[in-house]
């Protein structure tokens, strides 16, 4: 970095002010529609390339994921890695057996936000026993004709949301060490 480049960097953010953070709208009702386009047009926009190889629910699931970030002081909280690199991070609250609030991050692909995106949603306000039974051909079936190819997104987020309900059991044992996490 040159020294002009470092100056217009101290002028532009003072030294030592945090970076804001980034701010994703969640907003899983929200229908997300493409505009109209005259016959043989070609394809521009980003949600017009998304359908060419998603649904429409998987789309919204990417452009407007749900659950989308950490949960503060969670009951269950798990990290998984897939063998392609990706990993995804589920948080869950309980209120007395009942999932509350979930929170997912992954640094996966488009497939991988919405699995993560609907396996939390598939999991909110149910029991910890019946959110067990989540599955990867569930979350894959609920975004509708995802392909093939990102069924190992479904099967991670499903490891991921059964590793943070194992912890929410352990957790339950145990409630102190929620606060003594990594």
């Amino acid at each position: 970095m040159t020294e002009k480049e470092k100056s217009l960097e101290a002028v532009a953010k003072p030294h030592g002010a945090p970076a804001a953070p980034r701010q994703i709208p969640v907003k899983c009702e929200k229908d997300v529609r493409s505009p109209a386009k005259p016959e043989g047009f070609a394809i521009t926009s980003l949600y017009e390339k998304l359908r060419a190889v998603y649904s429409k629910t998987t789309v919204e699931h990417i452009l407007h994921p749900c659950n989308d970030g950490a949960v503060s002081v969670p009951d269950g909280y798990a990290e998984t890695k897939s063998d392609c690199g990706e990993t995804m991070k589920i948080w869950l609250k309980l209120d007395r057996d009942r999932i509350r609030q979930t929170g997912f991050w992954t640094n996966g692909c488009a497939a991988t936000i919405a699995c993560g995106s609907m396996a939390t949603e598939l999991a909110k306000d149910e029991s910890v026993a019946e959110a067990m039974s989540v599955d990867a051909r569930e979350i894959a079936d609920a975004l509708i004709n995802l392909p093939e190819g990102n069924f190992h997104c479904a099967v991670l987020a499903a490891q991921a949301l059964r590793a943070a309900l194992i912890n929410c059991l352990d957790i339950s044992r145990e409630p102190w060490k929620k606060y003594y996490r990594k």
